[in-house]
């Protein structure tokens, strides 16, 4: 490139070569909404007493498998929690839609 050819495009945007661009900032946008995921559980009670005590969790199994409940609203896992009654004793297969 010739200093005489230099002088002429100097202060001119040559077509071609790319500009820098804003970066985005991460994240969502100011004022969108928090996405919440509804679950609905039923109270459980105990078949034999009708007692809603319950002791801890154990043996947790999830099966993933969508479909709809009786209500209509959608579901992509069975979540299956045994807990036995504080009242009578009885265990309990406790079962969750999610």
């Amino acid at each position: 490139m010739t200093a005489e050819r230099f002088a002429r495009s100097s202060g001119t945007r040559q077509p071609g070569l790319a500009t820098a661009q804003p970066k985005a900032k991460p994240g969502r946008p100011k004022g969108s909404k928090n996405a919440v995921d509804v679950v609905v559980v039923e109270r459980s009670h105990c078949p034999k007493c009708g007692s809603a005590r319950r002791s801890e969790y154990w043996g947790r199994l999830v099966q993933k498998c969508p479909g709809l409940r009786t209500d209509g609203t959608p579901y992509s896992a069975i979540i299956r929690r045994r807990c036995r009654c504080l009242d009578c004793g009885q265990v309990r297969i406790e079962k969750e839609y999610a």
